[in-house]
């Protein structure tokens, strides 16, 4: 098959830098956009129609309109998910349960309102959404998202450090956290750690989720890539993490609060975790993942 000669990835916040692969691996260029959801409408139709593969990573963060006048072969990569069987959760707290609900409608309908003016792929990171998407007769990929190798070889600091890693714009879900936890954590975007030419990164990564919906945050991907430890809600899918052996799992702000103060106290007791994490990581790595993608598996 003809492969695309020039990758383009576009994304509404820094860390999807991340999703670009070594440079000459399988596209002889990439490049990574960083397009503010305000700006869409007046940027992405001026993309030329060329030999390449673009990506818009949590695409419903713009509006329909503007991925239509996209050119050219077009991902829609959504890290969120589109649909979700288990909702055993959900019966705990109605109101956020139907916020959970709501936004996993909104996406469905956005990705219909999509594809019924143009016809796209879609990639998506669980399995209730892909079998969603084939209901609907959409073109659509099962994967884990993407992280650059590089990623795995940056340095941690030499002091242990604890960052919580969220979004600008915070949820009434992710308040809930946020409320209780110690002063010792850092609350950033993670995309900023990685701004100086010889980036530092914490040790220990508190990653977040928007809603009551269970999913795999991008945060987490890049924790174990870059051999943190990642603290986190129930992951959905795991994508062969394992909870109590490759990282910590919780489940409420009070467990969260508790395991935070803990690791201020004792950082250096999540060493193999985070290694063991490490290890099973290049799953993520971007390399595998588009040569997977475009070429079908490597050989063993």
């Amino acid at each position: 098959m003809s492969l695309p000669q020039h990758l383009r990835v576009i994304g509404s916040r820094r860390i999807f830098q991340f999703f670009i692969p070594p440079a000459g691996d399988l596209f002889p260029t990439s490049e990574f956009l960083l397009v503010e959801p305000g700006q869409a409408g007046s940027t992405m139709g001026n993309f030329p129609d060329d030999d390449s593969l673009t990506i818009v990573v949590d695409p419903d963060d713009y509006e329909a309109d503007a991925l239509v006048s996209l050119r050219g072969v077009v991902w829609l990569w959504f890290l969120r998910p589109l649909f979700q069987e288990n909702r055993t959760r959900y019966s705990v707290a109605p109101r956020l349960a139907r916020a959970a609900e709501e936004s996993l409608l909104r996406r469905r309908n956005y990705l219909e309102r999509v594809l019924g003016n143009r016809a796209l792929s879609v990639v998506v990171s669980d399995t209730a959404s892909y079998e969603y998407c084939v209901c609907q007769g959409y073109d659509v990929h099962l994967s884990p998202p993407p992280v650059s190798d590089a990623v795995s070889a940056i340095a941690t600091t030499t002091e242990a450090t604890i960052s919580v890693l969220t979004r600008h714009e915070l949820t009434e879900y992710t308040r809930q956290y946020l409320e209780l936890l110690p002063t010792q954590v850092i609350l950033t975007e993670v995309g900023s750690f990685f701004e100086t030419e010889s980036p530092q990164i914490p040790s220990h990564w508190v990653v977040l989720q928007e809603t009551l919906t269970s999913c795999f945050p991008y945060e987490a991907a890049i924790a174990v890539v870059a051999g943190q430890t990642l603290i986190s809600e129930a992951l959905s899918p795991r994508w062969g993490l394992e909870p109590g052996l490759d990282y910590i799992e919780y489940s409420t702000p009070e467990e969260l609060r508790r395991i935070v103060e803990h690791l201020a106290r004792y950082p250096h007791s999540t060493h193999l975790m985070s290694w063991r994490g490490k290890a099973k990581s290049q799953l993520f790595f971007s390399s595998q993942i588009y040569h997977r993608l475009l070429l079908g598996p490597r050989d063993a």
